[in-house]
């Protein structure tokens, strides 16, 4: 198990600092944009997953939906069916 970061209290403004550690672990650098989500793994946790990771799903999500389309599109026109004279 890896062992957590903090405790970090949250102040007013809800700005909260990264630790050093992990964000070198993770290739984030400052600049980097990021993006915050509910674990659905481990209830009551936040993931802070990089913006080139969510690129990456959608872009294979993308890949995934045209190969399911084209597999529907080949099985529906019967593009594999032989045909030939009687």
């Amino acid at each position: 198990m890896i062992l957590p970061h903090g405790p970090k209290a949250i102040p007013k403004n809800r700005q909260v600092a990264l630790p050093t550690e992990l964000l070198g672990e993770l290739n984030i650098e400052i600049g980097d944009s990021v993006y915050f989500a509910r674990s659905e793994d481990v209830p009551g946790a936040m993931l802070v997953i990089p913006v080139e990771l969510v690129a990456d799903w959608i872009e294979r999500g993308r890949r995934a939906t045209l190969e399911t389309d084209a597999a529907e599109t080949s099985t529906t026109t019967g593009a594999d069916d032989v045909t030939g004279p009687a």
